[in-house]
């Protein structure tokens, strides 16, 4: 996760665009069974992994949406 999360943030400091729109990530997290702590939410507050996602889409001009919902992969939803 950690490589992930720092790959993304690497490829985005490194871009240095001009969007013409902003770009959007979509970020899902499931879990079947257990279900790791960095993507749990606690108490109504964002997991640790949603946070790092939050920052890295605010320091570099990317809206993220969060879902642990997996009925929103339909055309019309991803199409947003």
């Amino acid at each position: 996760m950690k490589r992930a999360l720092a790959a993304l943030a690497l490829v985005l400091s490194s871009a240095g665009m001009a969007w013409a729109k902003t770009p959007k990530l979509l970020f899902f997290t499931k879990a079947a069974g257990n279900e790791h702590a960095v993507i749990k939410v606690t108490d109504g507050k964002p997991s640790l992994a949603q946070r790092i996602m939050e920052d890295l889409a605010q320091k570099n001009g990317f809206e993220v949406t969060h879902s642990k919902d997996g009925r929103i992969f339909t055309a019309e939803e991803i199409g947003r």
